[in-house]
């Protein structure tokens, strides 16, 4: 008798380790596959692939016959399909209200949530609510498990029995857990990700949209500035009142046609439509005239302007108007820093060599003859 008795008692030990060493290896199994999983969501920030993953991960850890990813969408406050493994996607619910009963009832529940049990309260509850339940049900999804980032509901998936009909154990309930907590981490950043690019593009749109308004706008502008330019100049100013009156809108007109002209140029360069005027040019000459005609503009601001001219004699084909915006906003920065009543020294070196590291820009264009 003690000899059976021992017999038995060894086998149901060996029984035993043999379970363990079953249940430890799948578990072996999960762990490496939850690693690669790990391994492969940190290589891509892209969501539908991130999700994939996701979803064939959890097929596989758990033997699911078929699940299906909702991503919550904040504009619309709706849970829409992304994806859905084991059954053709119009076969699912397209969307979910986050105000129906039946999604907010899902939400406060502990989870995984089984389905089945909602049963909705009868003043409130409208027909859809039930309907989207037994919709569900239909299609064998049995459990809902929503993904958080804190407190933010990222998705919500819907899953259904294991395929082999076995009932979840709480190792699966955990494998459950630790992979879509993986899943919330990589979900968000590419959520984040997308944002981000869609901003970009969003304020690249609209850069070119301001670009090409002021390209038009300006052009509109061009003809009847030269057309009352023209005219304005072609008056006799005579004497008295009216010959200042003339003159000073000369002068306006004149400052005015000059901005639209910077304007159009410095849109032109934006929109890659630029194009040179090139002509020979006595620089010094060129940049002491230039000077000259911004002294009374600074001195009505109290700013004195103090030109040191290169004795040097330089000719280059240059586009003398391109290199006037070059200069007038080297000016608009100096007069920026300035209080009322500052000075502005200007200095010029003219050579063929480039210049030294504190000698300020460099402006090169064409050939030097």
């Amino acid at each position: 008798m003690s000899m059976v008795a021992e017999t038995t008692s060894d086998r149901i030990a060996e029984g035993e380790i043999q379970r363990l060493e079953m249940s430890l290896d799948r578990k072996n199994f999960t762990f490496d596959a939850l690693f690669r999983l790990i391994e492969k969501l940190g290589t891509t920030l892209e969501l539908d692939k991130i999700i994939r993953l996701f979803l064939m991960t959890l097929v596989g850890q758990l033997s699911l016959g078929q699940v299906s990813l909702y991503l919550f969408s904040p504009s619309g406050k709706k849970l829409k399909i992304n994806h859905s493994l084991g059954l053709p996607r119009d076969a699912v619910l397209d969307s979910m209200d986050m105000e129906a009963d039946f999604v907010r009832w899902l939400l406060d529940q502990e989870y995984p949530v089984p389905i089945d049990r909602y049963r909705g309260a009868p003043e409130e509850t409208v027909a859809g609510d039930r309907a989207m339940r037994d919709l569900l049900l239909k299609n064998q999804y049995r459990f809902a498990y929503p993904i958080m980032n804190g407190s933010d509901l990222l998705a919500l998936i819907m899953f259904g029995d294991k395929v082999t009909g076995e009932q979840f154990t709480d190792f699966n309930v955990e494998v459950l857990h630790m992979i879509t907590s993986v899943a919330s981490m990589t979900i968000k950043n590419a959520m984040l990700y997308r944002e981000t690019l869609q901003s970009k593009m969003e304020l690249e749109n609209f850069a070119k949209l301001k670009k090409e308004f002021m390209h038009h706008t300006s052009h509109e502008l061009r003809t009847p500035l030269t057309v009352l330019k023209s005219s304005l100049f072609s008056l006799d100013p005579g004497e008295g009142g009216n010959a200042m009156l003339i003159n000073m809108a000369r002068e306006a007109v004149a400052r005015l046609h000059d901005v639209v002209e910077q304007v159009l140029s410095l849109n032109d360069v934006e929109l890659d439509e630029s194009f040179f005027r090139f002509q020979v040019t006595d620089i010094a000459q060129f940049l002491e005239g230039y000077f000259r005609g911004m002294i009374p503009k600074l001195g009505e601001k109290g700013i004195t302007v103090k030109f040191d001219r290169s004795e040097s004699k330089l000719y280059m084909s240059v586009d003398s108007a391109k290199i006037k915006i070059v200069l007038d906003s080297i000016i608009d920065n100096a007069v920026s820093s300035l209080d009322r009543g500052g000075a502005i020294y200007l200095s010029t070196l003219i050579g063929r060599s480039a210049p030294g590291e504190g000698d300020g820009i460099e402006i090169t264009t064409g050939d030097l003859i």
